[in-house]
C-alpha cells in the first residue's frame, strides 16, 4: 500500500496539487478557529453575566443540607434562569434541572442531583472568570474540583480546536529528514486517523455521565 502511494506522488504536478490543497485546508481552518474565538468569547461572556453568576450566587445562600422547601423554591428560580437563557446553557445543566424537577415530584431522594448543579456551577463560573480575564482560582484548583467528564471535555476542546495544525507543526521535521512526498502520505494518513479518533472522543466525553 505504501509503495502504491509512493509511486502515486512520483508525478510532480500531482505531489504540488496535493500540497496546495492539505495548505489550504488547514490555512482554512486556522483562520475559521481565530475568526470564530472573538464571537465565542463574547458568547462566554453572556454565560457569565445571565447565567452562572447568578446561578453561582443563588447557590451560594443555600445550606449544604437544605430542607425540601428551599430547594422547591430554589427550582423554579433555577428553572427560571435556564428557561430564560435556554442556548447559553451547557445540556448537563438542562437534564440536571429536569431530574432534580422530578425527583422533587415523586418524592425522591433529590440531595445528590441538587449538590451535582451547584458544584457544576461552581466549577463553570470559575472557568468562565478564568477564560474571560477576571480574578478567579488558580488554573490548578479548578482542575482538581472539576468531574471526570469536566476534565475531559477541557482537553478535548483543546484538541478539537488544534489538531489540524499537528501535519504542519511536524512538516519541518519531515522536509529536513525526509522526502517531501513522504510528508503527503504522513499527512493523509494522519487526517484519516485523526478525524475518526476525535469524532469518537467527543462522542464518548458527550455520552459520560456528569
Amino acid at each position: 500500500m505504501l509503495d502504491f502511494l509512493i509511486s502515486l506522488f512520483n508525478n510532480e504536478n500531482y505531489l504540488n496539487l496535493i500540497g496546495m490543497v492539505i495548505v489550504a485546508v488547514s490555512s482554512y481552518l486556522l483562520a475559521k478557529y481565530s475568526a470564530s474565538k472573538p464571537n465565542k468569547l463574547k458568547i462566554k461572556q453572556v454565560q457569565l453575566e445571565l447565567v452562572y453568576l447568578p446561578l453561582y450566587r443563588l447557590f451560594e445562600k443555600i445550606p449544604k443540607n437544605p430542607d425540601i422547601s428551599v430547594i422547591e423554591s430554589a427550582q423554579n428560580e433555577i428553572e427560571g434562569i435556564l428557561n430564560s437563557n435556554y442556548v447559553l446553557i451547557l445540556p448537563q445543566l438542562h437534564k440536571l434541572n429536569e431530574s432534580l424537577k422530578q425527583r422533587l415530584v415523586d418524592g425522591q431522594k433529590y440531595n445528590e442531583t441538587f449538590n451535582i448543579m451547584r458544584h457544576q456551577v461552581d466549577v463553570e463560573y470559575e472557568i468562565l472568570k478564568k477564560t474571560l480575564g477576571y480574578p478567579s482560582e488558580t488554573f490548578r484548583n479548578i482542575y482538581i474540583h472539576m468531574t471526570y467528564k469536566q476534565k475531559c471535555s477541557y482537553f478535548v476542546s483543546w484538541i478539537n480546536a488544534t489538531w489540524f495544525l499537528t501535519p504542519l507543526l511536524l512538516a519541518p521535521l519531515f522536509f529536513r529528514f525526509f522526502d517531501g512526498r513522504y510528508f503527503i502520505i504522513f499527512v493523509i494518513i494522519v487526517y484519516l486517523v485523526l478525524v475518526p479518533i476525535i469524532n469518537k472522543l467527543n462522542s464518548s466525553i458527550k455520552n459520560m455521565n456528569d
